[in-house]
């Protein structure tokens, strides 16, 4: 198909957050603080790139890249401009409002579909901005959302401490979010109300969560911040995952659970999607390698390109997925797979594998380098009828 303006995609930038009026003014000398810091040009490879063989879905489509620049993922909406005689803007969500009637205004109100995605704290954003997206582009036949390695956990790091709900707590405070995020109880602290967690709970539109079960990001700042991990053990497991102890291997499994644990509570949304592998890696969408190659990381032997393009356009459509998380080695997912064969060949029933991961525990760390995707058999139920 030739390239029109019924096909919009929106891609929001990441780039962590500031905590503090010192981060925020540091960061204010970046690209990730002021456009005067921006480039001229921006990077479109992966879900954005306009190579067929790279992007073979959504290569014709227009497609939007949205500059960070808030520190607190698109949401901000600070009156003030001044913070202790220091000029801050803190107003996000004036800025996502903005680029919004922009788009609109080139094309975005006559699209037939439209794709909302993001990566990191852009991929935060998209959770909450994703029903917003959809309310805006009401005739669309088609409007969903991508989270790309924003399912941020409030865990305990290796010290014992939350560190990211505290971080979130300082963002939430210094840009005032606690309004943003009507769904939050009043017993709640602010940080909390951020975590894609709580954030996805209230989501409508249907919503695809990519992220990596062992996200480098998260190991590196959430489960090994600075500060944790002061006889700098972690050092160089947080950097290279082969260079990781029996022990932190088990600590990584845990996290791996925590993740698994966290998303299947979003298994049985209506028209959700998710790939979930084993890869050390943070953002794949916005990256050629990750999103469609021959080296790619693979799920039922499809690309993550191939996995989300046939969630959004329907092409597999199944009812009532079941969620299995299996604890054991590679070969008892096979075993498991060749009875579930079994069954369906008794029965008369199809069953698909789709969308579900197995990640062996056992892993011996000199196979560290092994822990991805290939590994992973995804079970779904039956197609509907």
């Amino acid at each position: 198909m030739e390239m029109t303006e019924a096909f919009f995609g929106v891609g929001l930038q990441g780039g962590s957050w500031c905590r503090n009026l010192t981060w925020c003014a540091q960061r204010k000398e970046t690209n990730l603080g002021s456009s005067d810091h921006m480039g001229r040009r921006a990077e479109f490879v992966g879900i954005l790139s306009d190579d067929q063989l790279q992007n073979p879905d959504f290569y014709n489509w227009n497609k939007v890249k949205v500059r960070y620049c808030d520190g607190a993922s698109f949401s901000g909406n600070v009156e003030e401009e001044f913070q202790d005689g220091t000029p801050f803007f803190f107003r996000g969500q004036r800025i996502w409002e903005a680029v919004m009637s922009e788009l609109l205004s080139k094309g975005l109100s006559r699209a037939k579909e439209a794709f909302l995605t993001g990566c990191s704290a852009g991929g935060l954003s998209t959770y909450i901005n994703c029903d917003d997206f959809r309310a805006l582009v009401p005739k669309a036949s088609t409007v969903k959302c991508l989270a790309d390695g924003g399912f941020f956990l409030d865990v305990e790091d290796i010290s014992g401490r939350r560190y990211m709900r505290g971080f979130y707590n300082d963002v939430a405070r210094l840009q005032d979010l606690r309004k943003k995020f009507t769904h939050c109880s009043s017993d709640m602290e602010p940080g909390q109300c951020i975590f894609p967690r709580e954030v996805a709970k209230g989501i409508h539109t249907p919503m695809f969560i990519l992220n990596p079960a062992y996200d480098v990001w998260q190991v590196e700042h959430v489960l090994s911040p600075e500060g944790s991990d002061p006889e700098r053990l972690w050092q160089n497991c947080r950097l290279d995952i082969t260079k990781c102890d029996s022990k932190q291997l088990e600590t990584l499994q845990g996290f791996r659970k925590e993740l698994l644990d966290a998303i299947s509570e979003f298994k049985k949304k209506k028209d959700w999607g998710m790939f979930i592998n084993a890869c050390f890696i943070h953002c794949q969408s916005m990256n050629s390698l990750t999103w469609h190659s021959p080296s790619a990381p693979r799920i039922n032997n499809k690309t993550i390109a191939e996995s989300v393009g046939d969630w959004f356009f329907n092409r597999r459509e199944y009812a009532n997925d079941t969620l299995i998380i299996a604890k054991g080695t590679t070969d008892a997912a096979k075993h498991l797979k060749r009875i579930l064969d079994n069954f369906a060949a008794a029965t008369g029933l199809q069953i698909n594998f789709t969308k579900t991961t197995f990640i062996p525990l056992n892993v011996d760390p000199q196979d560290a380098t092994q822990m991805t995707s290939d590994l992973a058999i995804n079970i779904s139920s039956f197609p509907q009828t």
